[in-house]
């Protein structure tokens, strides 16, 4: 079925949603709704994530019960990951939740709260129209009735150029920047500070043996031709890493088709301590101090803000239900962070009743890259991001990378 809307709804507003779903189509616009279009034998979350992944716009019927829905979270959480266009049409006159404006924090939405709700059906048609990139019908919704994001303040991500280009930028340099997102929580002793990540395997890769890799002459040219590949550069190469105050492990593999794929590994642990929704961590290894806050964030949630930003957790094997007035984050919590245009940052952490945390970052990167004569251009397909650099071999298991923010030399041998 080919359609171009996706229309997010909590199933006690079917009534609306339907009604939504029959204003597009009747304007000719295909749209994609549960249960309609679940196809039979199929599973009910498999076939709403692969409609999100093919869908140009996501319409929302924002209600209290859209709001306070696992579901629907996940569904918006898909959309923004994947980069596609929301409509939020507000049914109800209320804010969102700090779960649901996590995912949300920059977008546009339509009031339709007096009754009826269906003579705002117009307006969402000329909307989805623009969105789609369909001429708007003079006269039929003005910049004023499409308003700005119910004023979510911007809650995460404070230097996102810096988070766009972290990923590419430890090919070259080993980097110290303050953390960018913060996590711990509970009462009494509770734990880390940070992003943390659930484990993804290194990218498989068999290592080319290693040939010389020839620095560029002094007369190289200074562009490198499309496509070129210097097969000695070929394998899978590892470097001790030092990023947001956290020690890791990099590794990068590079093919003779000219991907590469990278994933970068953090982790830390330590001590903490926490209450009255104020929680402090000291790292065993470097003996950074971080601090920042907790709160409940819904009955799956727990909201931890940090020096530079906010991340929600999520329980994977929690030790206690979560009380609001007093929520507690012990056991093992899962967190996954999509900083604006990059890879996503997938966080695991584990707070300990005996007051220590163990904590990781995951972060994985794919993309092509051209090089020849010592010169290398890496093009990164997940945040967009493009560094140019120089390479040159130190023996034959060792080469050393040269770019924007300094050097670093990459071994073939696991460290």
């Amino acid at each position: 079925m080919e359609f171009d809307v996706f229309i997010s709804h909590s199933s006690k507003d079917k009534t609306m949603a339907d009604a939504v779903c029959a204003k597009l189509e009747q304007a000719g616009v295909r749209c994609w709704i549960a249960p309609r279009d679940i196809t039979p034998g199929m599973t009910w979350s498999g076939e709403i994530m692969k409609a999100i992944d093919k869908c140009k716009v996501m319409v929302l019927v924002f209600s209290s019960n859209a709001n306070e829905s696992v579901q629907i979270i996940r569904e918006v959480e898909s959309a923004v990951h994947r980069s596609k266009p929301i409509l939020p049409l507000r049914i109800e006159n209320i804010q969102p939740s700090d779960s649901m404006a996590f995912f949300m924090n920059s977008v546009h939405w339509l009031d339709a709260i007096s009754e009826p709700h269906e003579r705002y059906l117009d307006q969402l048609v000329q909307a989805v129209s623009s969105l789609l990139g369909n001429a708007t019908a003079p006269g039929s919704i003005s910049p004023k009735q499409v308003k700005s994001a119910f004023d979510w303040k911007p809650i995460c991500y404070a230097v996102p150029g810096v988070v766009a280009l972290v990923v590419l930028l430890v090919f070259f340099l080993k980097p110290n920047p303050k953390p960018i997102v913060a996590a711990a929580a509970g009462s009494g002793p509770i734990a880390s500070a940070t992003p943390a990540a659930t484990s993804v395997a290194p990218a498989a890769a068999t290592a080319v043996p290693a040939g010389a890799i020839s620095p560029a002459p002094a007369n190289a040219a200074p562009s490198i031709s499309a496509g070129a590949v210097d097969s000695a550069m070929t394998g899978t190469w590892h470097l001790k890493t030092h990023l947001f105050d956290y020690d890791g492990t990099a590794i990068l593999t590079y093919a003779l088709d000219g991907t590469y794929e990278m994933e970068t590994v953090l982790s830390d642990s330590g001590t903490y301590r926490s209450g009255a929704g104020q929680w402090t961590t000291t790292s065993n290894g470097s003996g950074f101090v971080r601090q920042g806050t907790y709160l409940y964030a819904g009955s799956h949630w727990i909201k931890v803000t940090g020096p530079l930003g906010i991340a929600l957790y999520s329980p994977e094997t929690p030790q206690a239900p979560l009380d609001p007035a007093n929520p507690v984050m012990l056991g093992t919590w899962d967190s996954t962070v999509h900083p604006p245009n990059g890879p996503p940052w997938k966080m695991t952490l584990t707070n300990r009743t005996d007051g220590t945390y163990t904590f990781g970052i995951d972060i994985v990167d794919e993309g092509s890259f051209t090089s020849a004569n010592g010169r290398l251009t890496m093009r990164s397909r997940t945040s967009g991001a493009t560094i140019q650099g120089t390479y040159r071999a130190l023996s034959q298991d060792s080469m050393e990378f040269t770019g924007p923010l300094g050097s670093a030399t990459w071994s073939r041998n696991q460290p």
